[in-house]
């Protein structure tokens, strides 16, 4: 019965109540990593928050400042970080992308 020979060391070390090394670093890195994954899952909606706490201008403001400055039809509104990105079709068919600060409500047109 030699295959058999390799599970001896770990048949001593359960009946000793040791435990092995290697299966303690596993045990404790598993861990770590489930709490690092529930923190990062748990502090996702706390980080959305504080950043719609810091636009004081809202996407239907930003769309109407926009307006305001360069009349036309708006297609698409997104939101990035702070700003807005508003995108409008001139009445002269051009298609152009402005740019509201979500803080202040400023608005410029966008370089691109």
């Amino acid at each position: 019965m030699q295959g058999a020979n390799w599970c001896k060391p770990l048949l001593q070390l359960k009946l000793s109540g040791k435990v092995p090394l290697v299966t303690m670093e596993i045990t404790m890195f598993g861990t770590r990593v489930l709490l690092l994954t529930a923190v990062l899952v748990l502090a996702g909606p706390c980080f959305a928050n504080s950043m719609q706490d810091k636009r004081q201008v809202s996407r239907e403001q930003a769309a109407a400042l926009a307006q305001q400055q360069y009349p036309g039809r708006i297609v698409k509104v997104q939101t990035v970080r702070e700003f807005y990105r508003i995108r409008l079709v001139q009445p002269d068919g051009r298609v152009i992308t402005v740019v509201v600060d979500g803080k202040t409500g400023r608005v410029k047109k966008d370089g691109n």
